[in-house]
Order: structure tokens, then C-alpha cells, then sequence
């Protein structure tokens, strides 16, 4: 009763933590599992993907109901803490099965401190399918341990389970390749062969139908003619093909190496007491249901690593710190793992484990930090979110792996040396640092980079629910990861619009809505085609046709943030004012800036007060309009540049007589060539007190033709 009260408990919180996020914030991933779940629940959403339909089934009712997102994202929060009671409560069932011993109080430790883990948390106010494959694998392990008690009769649901779990993910491989594993060494001679047909029969089956048959017809059914469908996903060939280069194999195994350290840091050092003790559970042979639960997950936990390891190593991009201890998938096979090693330190807490702290654990994360730090190359960039459980750099920010690994270390051994005090202790800490950081995490990509405009609310304001939005997605490697992940996000928040791919001429003559596109000179000679509007950021227009604007009057927000818009419904106004960020704007990109009423202040630290948009800019002559107030310093610094492309058009020491916001600073620049990322900066030192109102680049002639 105890324990089931804690289940119950802890998922009320991982909802009620999570409800404060109110959308996607990784605009690939989560956008790919919600927009084949908008169209299985019958929107028209051209927003294909490698990503695999199973957990958007279990989410296309919410689109039934409703298509504003913000009531979407309660619905999928509470499936996801819905999800995790049921692997709770499957949890709580396989332990006495592994640990036929465990006392009442040691079980209740061992839900509770499993529970606690802080990827459960985490993971709950995210769109992504972790959640359902921990209970898809939790349930075939309880459907492995009743398929041992039929004496190893009827596998078909079993099978079941295990083909369905690769159509919600990949790694359900790893699942099936596990069982298969399992069902081979453990099950009796007489009755092996005809049990392992029946089950390789229905998985194969299941997967070759998810594979060849209705993932290319989802894809498909949601792509236009004329278009491809966006993939991501390396083949099964490519990944093989790698495997070839040794150099591949031995980046692969450090890879492996990490995600295990990952784990035995994240979970202070609790998953080397459960895999140990699953281990021990086979020395005896697979007679008992303990042991052969115990072989299927180990076997699970090492293919989904694997898995993992050689499909990072497949891209050349995969080379942050991350990528080199990925732990987000490798968690979703821990939860057993974990549990068993909690049930058996409440068991024994008068024993002492600082030899399995000191000894065991510390040479092996001593050894993978060392090795890290000699072989991988990683770019110092951390995407926290891929360790969302405890890791050492949220008390560290900046540090080798070698040193965080050591931390990591120290961690488990005082946590480990005496865990009736210690224990309790460090993991309350750990979870608290956790969830705190992963929730600052998450919510400034939603404060930021995934926030929307009010594009989406100007396109509802002026068409009908069901009118035709059309857009134009430039090819991945013309235009900068922004920009083509804004058309992604945009697809959810327009998912009762039709959202479909054309070119610009099938636009003018078959759609009823605006036009999405990078590239308004498409339509410089058409006067039927006028940009009503743009982002500051992306540099996303949205373009309406003429006879609309003349049909109804058109509904523009009077302050727009992060837009800017063209209320005069002039052709070429929006190609003379070509930004305006206001102190709120600028505040979306800044390292020592605060927002406040009176504009974007700096907070005495030196960095940039702002930066960005990362704009297209055709090439030409502008002028660059600041307002400002600062006293008298040559440490403000603005220029403009492409700074990935290492270009700098414009630098200034703009404070050298005072700013003042009355007397706005203007500088002029030339921009040769057409450029794609640019972005305007202010750099400020400690010493420095600026107040930032807005900046404007507009072109020059446009100034000249203002002028009196």
C-alpha cells in the first residue's frame, strides 16, 4: 500500500512539475512524433519524418480534441506520468520476483528511490516516446516471467510486445533481440525450436510490416506530390557498412563506455549494484524466472547501448560532449536495474560498501574520462538534456570529462560507504540538482529558441480554420537550422490549417491561405504577392496574396514581438525595414543582459548585451540605427557580422561621448555579397552600465528617401 502510494504520488508530481511547459522544444524530434500524430488523427500536416509512429497513435486522440497546443501539451504530459504509474507498478511486481527476499520496507525504498530517478521527471514534459518504451519493455519482461510459468508455452503475446515495441522506437530491436537471446539459452530443448519459430515469426512479420509497409505509407500519405519526405535516420547498411573501419569500432566502444559511466554517476553508482547483482542471479544457471528475467534485461540494457553507440558514431556531427555519454535511450532499459540494486542496499544497509565504491567503480570511470578526454575530440558543447539525469556538470559547468568523472566517482563512494545516512542524503541532492537544472534547461529553449511569434496567431486571425497555408522549405544545407526548424514548429501551431509544401507558382493558383518563405524575391515582380509580414529571427515571411487583402480588413497585433510588420500593405515596405528588435526581442539572445521596462540592461559581467538574428541579407548598402544609453566608455562595442563564416562588416566603439536613447547612434555599412547568417552584436565590459532600447537595420536609400 506504502509503495503504490509513493508510485501514485510521484507521478501527480512529474505532472504537476512538467504543466509549466507548454509546447515543443526540440523542434525536430517532438515535432515529428506530434505531427504523424495530428495526421493519424486526420489533419492535413505536410511534416514527414524518420521518427516512428507508435507513441503519436497513443497521441492523436488529443488532436481529436482540440488543436491549440497548449491543451495538447497538458494531454501529453499526463500520458507520459500515466505511462510511468504503469512501469511503477510493473516494477513493483518484478521485484520480488528477482529479490524473492525483499522485506516490505526494503521494497518501499526501492519504488521510492526508483521513482525519484530524475530522467522520469525530466522526460515527462517532453513529446518524446521514452516513457511508453520503458513500460513496453517492463511489460515484456512481466510477459517473459508468465511465459516461464506456462512452461514456456504460447508466446505470442510476448512476441506481440516485442514487435509493437520497434514501432514506437528503433531500439525495440534491441528488445526483441534480447528475447530471442533469452528464449534460446533458457527455454528446454523439447520445446526451443518450436517456441523460438512462433516468436522470430510474429516479430519479424511485425517489424517488416512497420517497415516496409506502414512507415512509408505514413510518410508518404503526409508528403505532396513532387516532394520528398525528410529522413534523419541512417540506414541499417550505413551503420553496418561503418563497422568495417576499425577506428569506427573503437570510437563505437568508447561511446559505449560512456553511456555506462553516464549511468553509474547519474545513479551514484546504485546501476553497478543492480547489474552486479542480476549477474550473481546467473551463476546458478536459467532454471529459475530470477535468472532469466535477470539475462533479458542485462542483454536489453547492452543492446540498447550498443545500438546507441554505433548510430552516434554513423554521424559526423554526433561530436559534442553528449554524444560521447549519450544516456537519454540507455535510461529507458535502467528502471529494473535500478530497482534491484535499491532493494538490495535497504536490505543490507548495515553493511558497508565503500570497496565496491572505491575499487570497482572508480578505475572504470577514472579509465573512460581519461580516454575520452585523449581520443574523442569533443566539442566543449553539452546538450543536458541527452544526460537527463544527475551528471557532475551541474556543479561544474566547465571541466574534462577526466574531472567530471572523478567527481562523478567521489559521488558514488560517499553515497556508497554508508547508505543508510549517506545514501538518502546524496540521492535527494543529486535529484534536486537534477530536476532543477533539466527544468532551467528546458524552459530557456522555450523562452528562446523554440518560442513562437505570433505568426501563427496572425494566420488564424485572418483565414479560416481548414484554409491552405503553403510553404517553401529550402534544402537542409542552404539555410541555417533555425529557420528550417521554425517552418516544423509552425506545422503543430497551424496543425488545423492545411500545411503543405508548394512552389511559388502552384501557390498563387491553388491555395486559399498566406505563403511561408525565406525567399520573398520570388514574388519581387508579382504584384498579387505582398509580404505582410517578417521575423526578426528566422527571417520567415509570410506572404498574402493582394485580392485578400483587398476582400477583408487584415489583423495585425499592435506590438508585435520579434516581427515586423507591414501595416501599410506596401509591396517592397518590408524589404526597406529589413529589422527591428525592441528590448524584449533582444533579450531572446543575450549572455549579460536583463530585460526590464525601460529596455535591455547589463548586469555588470562582460559578454554580449545581445546578439543574433542570424538573418538572409541581400547584398547592398544599410544603416544600422541604435538607441541606447550608456556614459562615456570605448567598451561598447557593436558590429555586424557572419560569424561562422568568420565576416565582419561593421565594428564600433559606439560610447566613446555617451549614448544617449534621444540621440540614436547610426552607422552605415556595405554588405558585398548576398549573405545567410548575420547577426548584430553590442559587446560590453563589467565596467560597463548600457540600457538598450532597440536596434533597426534598414537600407540606406530607404533613410535617404525618408531624409527632409
Amino acid at each position: 500500500m506504502a509503495a503504490s502510494s509513493v508510485i501514485l504520488l510521484s507521478a501527480a508530481l512529474y505532472f504537476l512539475l512538467s504543466l509549466k511547459f507548454a509546447g515543443p522544444a526540440y523542434l525536430q524530434d517532438e515535432i515529428g512524433y506530434l505531427a504523424k500524430a495530428a495526421f493519424l488523427a486526420g489533419k492535413s500536416i505536410d511534416a514527414a519524418s524518420s521518427y516512428h509512429a507508435g507513441y503519436s497513435v497513443l497521441l492523436a486522440p488529443l488532436f481529436l480534441l482540440t488543436t491549440e497546443v497548449s491543451q495538447v501539451w497538458t494531454g501529453v504530459v499526463a500520458l507520459n506520468a500515466a505511462m510511468w504509474v504503469a512501469s511503477l507498478f510493473m516494477i513493483q511486481r518484478l521485484i520480488p520476483v528477482i529479490y524473492p527476499s525483499v522485506r516490505p520496507s526494503a521494497m518501499l525504498a526501492s519504488v521510492a528511490g526508483t521513482a525519484t530517478y530524475p530522467a522520469w521527471p525530466t522526460l515527462t514534459g517532453y513529446a518524446f516516446p521514452s516513457p511508453l518504451v520503458v513500460a513496453s519493455i517492463l511489460l515484456c519482461l512481466l510477459l517473459l516471467n508468465e511465459l516461464k510459468e506456462r512452461s514456456w508455452r504460447a508466446p505470442e503475446t510476448l512476441a506481440v510486445c516485442a514487435g509493437i515495441t520497434f514501432w514506437i522506437h528503433p531500439t525495440g530491436l534491441a528488445i526483441i533481440g534480447a528475447l530471442t537471446a533469452t528464449l534460446a539459452m533458457a527455454c528446454p530443448k523439447t520445446e526451443r525450436t518450436g517456441l523460438l519459430l512462433k516468436f522470430l515469426l510474429i516479430t519479424s512479420a511485425l517489424v517488416v510490416t512497420y517497415k516496409a509497409g506502414i512507415h512509408p505509407w505514413i510518410n508518404q500519405a503526409m508528403t505532396p506530390d513532387g516532394f520528398q519526405p525528410t529522413t534523419h535516420y541512417k540506414t541499417y547498411t550505413e551503420v553496418l557498412r561503418k563497422l568495417l573501419d576499425p577506428a569506427v569500432i573503437g570510437r563505437s566502444l568508447l561511446r559505449l563506455m560512456g553511456e555506462l559511466s553516464y549511468l553509474t554517476i547519474s545513479t551514484l553508482g546504485v546501476f553497478v549494484i543492480g547489474s552486479w547483482l542480476l549477474i550473481q542471479k546467473l551463476r546458478a544457471g536459467l532454471s529459475s524466472q530470477a535468472a532469466v528475467l535477470s539475462l533479458c534485461s542485462l542483454l536489453t540494457l547492452s543492446g540498447i547501448a550498443l545500438m546507441a553507440a554505433l548510430q552516434l558514431e554513423t554521424y559526423e556531427t554526433a561530436n559534442d560532449i553528449q554524444h560521447w555519454q549519450y544516456g537519454r535511450y540507455i535510461d529507458t532499459a535502467l528502471p529494473l536495474v535500478l530497482s534491484i540494486g535499491f532493494a538490495h542496499l535497504a536490505q543490507h544497509l548495515k553493511r558497508p560498501n565503500a570497496f565496491l565504491g572505491f575499487f570497482l567503480i572508480l578505475p572504470f570511470l577514472a579509465a573512460t574520462g581519461l580516454l575520452l578526454d585523449q581520443w574523442s575530440n569533443a566539442i566543449p558543447v553539452n546538450n543536458i538534456f541527452a544526460t537527463p539525469a544527475f551528471w557532475p556538470q551541474y556543479l561544474v559547468e566547465t571541466s574534462s570529462f577526466f574531472q567530471w568523472y572523478l567527481m562523478g566517482c567521489a559521488a558514488c563512494a560517499v553515497a556508497l560507504s554508508a547508505p543508510r545516512f549517506t545514501m538518502p542524503a546524496a540521492w535527494a541532492l543529486a535529484t534536486t540538482l537534477s530536476i532543477s537544472a533539466q527544468y532551467e534547461w528546458h524552459q530557456g529553449i522555450l523562452q528562446g529558441y523554440s518560442r513562437p511569434t505570433a505568426l501563427p496567431d496572425i494566420i488564424k486571425d485572418n483565414h479560416a480554420a481548414g484554409s491552405c497555408v503553403a510553404f517553401e522549405k529550402p534544402a537542409a544545407l542552404e539555410v541555417p537550422t533555425l529557420q528550417d526548424e521554425r517552418l516544423n514548429l509552425y506545422a503543430i501551431h497551424l496543425a488545423n490549417m492545411v500545411f503543405v509544401r508548394m512552389q511559388p507558382e502552384q501557390w498563387l493558383k491553388e491555395c486559399d491561405g498566406p505563403f511561408l518563405t525565406y525567399r520573398p524575391d520570388s514574388f519581387k515582380g508579382n504584384q498579387n504577392a505582398i509580404p505582410m509580414v517578417r521575423e526578426m529571427d528566422s527571417g520567415l515571411y509570410l506572404i498574402e496574396k493582394r485580392e485578400h487583402l483587398n476582400h477583408a480588413p487584415y489583423h495585425l497585433p499592435e506590438e508585435p514581438s520579434s516581427l515586423t510588420v507591414n501595416r501599410s500593405k506596401e509591396k517592397d515596405y518590408l524589404s526597406r525595414t529589413l529589422l527591428h528588435r525592441a528590448s524584449k526581442d533582444l533579450s531572446r539572445h543575450t549572455q549579460v543582459g536583463v530585460p526590464g521596462s525601460r529596455g535591455l540592461a547589463s548586469t555588470g559581467n562582460t559578454g554580449y548585451l545581445f546578439f543574433g538574428p542570424y538573418m538572409e541579407l541581400s547584398k547592398g548598402q544599410y544603416r544600422l540605427e541604435i538607441r541606447a544609453t550608456a556614459p562615456k566608455t570605448d567598451t561598447v562595442v557593436v558590429d555586424v557580422v557572419n560569424a561562422r563564416a568568420g565576416r565582419k562588416y561593421l565594428q564600433a566603439q559606439i560610447c566613446k561621448e555617451g549614448c544617449s536613447a534621444d540621440a540614436p547612434v547610426l552607422l552605415d555599412l556595405t554588405i558585398p555579397d548576398n549573405e545567410s547568417s548575420l547577426e548584430v552584436r553590442m559587446h560590453v565590459q563589467r565596467s560597463d552600465t548600457v540600457l538598450v532600447q532597440s536596434v533597426q537595420l534598414t537600407t540606406l536609400e530607404d533613410h535617404q528617401r525618408k531624409a527632409p
